[in-house]
């Protein structure tokens, strides 16, 4: 029976936490590596993609490589399939390394609201790091940074399986099965006297 026993349980542990992990996505920096003189400074953007949640995110630098790092906004709500978020990189005018250098940052999410079935509750805090800034400073520009980028999202195609009443209904089954090793287990104990 013990040999049963952890499967079930393993099983049904898994399919209430697969009913209950979000994933937030960050995307890395656009443009992925910028050219900038001293003196000068670049945008850069990114997004967020929130999966079901309501966010507010806050974006922290970590290590800025010499570089002045600003962000458009300091706290960052998304409320919808997934939203993009400017900053700004700056090189000294006085910076005396010239070639790549990489600055990065991270990303600290959190649920505008937890209410998972009308009741309220805490929720675990995302965070999204080593999102890297890359700067190659040089005595004069050769190239764009950022190309202009096409505002249209492509169509997404997806497949919605009804997860919920299915995972329900495996409860049960395995519930229902574990019932019945239990029973007749129980019952040949009783008459082998």
């Amino acid at each position: 029976m013990k040999i049963i026993k952890q499967p079930i349980l393993m099983l049904i542990f898994i399919t209430i936490v697969s009913n209950v992990v979000v994933a937030i996505g960050v995307s890395y920096p656009v443009p992925t590596e910028i050219e900038i003189t001293p003196g000068n400074s670049e945008r850069f953007f990114y997004q967020i993609q929130p999966g079901d949640l309501d966010v507010s995110c806050k974006p922290e630098i970590k290590n800025s490589a010499g570089l002045i790092i600003s962000f458009d906004e300091e706290e960052q709500i998304v409320t919808d399939n997934g939203k993009n978020f400017y900053g700004t990189v700056a090189v000294p005018e006085d910076f005396r390394y010239n070639g790549q250098q990489i600055a990065d940052f991270c990303v600290r999410c959190s649920p505008l609201q937890v209410d998972i079935q009308g009741q309220q509750g805490s929720a675990m805090e995302f965070v999204n790091c080593g999102l890297p800034i890359k700067v190659n400073v040089v005595g004069a520009r050769t190239r764009e940074n950022i190309p202009k980028l096409p505002s249209v999202e492509p169509e997404k195609k997806s497949i919605e399986l009804p997860t919920t009443p299915f995972y329900y209904f495996m409860i049960i089954l395995i519930l229902l099965i574990a019932l019945i090793i239990w029973y007749k287990r129980d019952k040949t104990k009783n008459h082998d006297f």
